[in-house]
């Protein structure tokens, strides 16, 4: 019974640091949900984002055949050489816009995909930790079963 006794007091400090091990670790998945609904946000503008460059591209093509049927037109009628020159500079200022924003597309695909990565990594960290829960929780019930066990005896 003494050298129960000696085993319950020898892994008390095991127990203490279990159970602070215990409330980190629910910390953490406290810390991982709120995350989680973060990145989900997030996810959903970037999404929101890609939508409006589809429509930006779409716009980009309408103005691209826009602008070439002007061309064709202006070149044919010389009277209206000045007001060709000036769509054409409009366009160009477009163009150029539009390929800011395709740029800045390309950009949030990559942020896109380390979110993903991320959230990947922090599903994985949430399993595992779910993982040192049980663990833990078990070990807490066999000392607390040993305990009762030697206070029986």
């Amino acid at each position: 019974m003494r050298q129960q006794f000696t085993e319950v007091q020898r892994l008390q400090p095991e127990l203490a640091a279990v159970e602070t091990q215990a409330k980190r670790i629910m910390q953490s998945t406290d810390s991982i949900d709120q995350r989680r609904q973060f990145v989900d946000e997030l996810y959903r503008r970037i999404t929101e984002l890609g939508a409006l460059g589809s429509r930006a591209e779409e716009r980009t093509q309408q103005l691209n055949e826009r602008m070439e049927a002007a061309e064709e037109r202006f070149t044919t009628l010389g009277q209206q050489a000045e007001a060709a020159d000036k769509v054409a500079r409009t366009v160009a200022g477009a163009t150029n816009g539009i390929n800011e924003t395709e740029s800045q597309l390309r950009d949030l695909g990559k942020v896109v995909s380390s979110l993903t990565e991320r959230c990947e990594s922090v599903e994985a960290l949430a399993v595992e930790t779910q993982s040192l829960r049980k663990e833990i929780e078990q070990r807490t019930r066999s000392v607390r079963d040993a305990a009762k066990d030697l206070e029986r005896t």
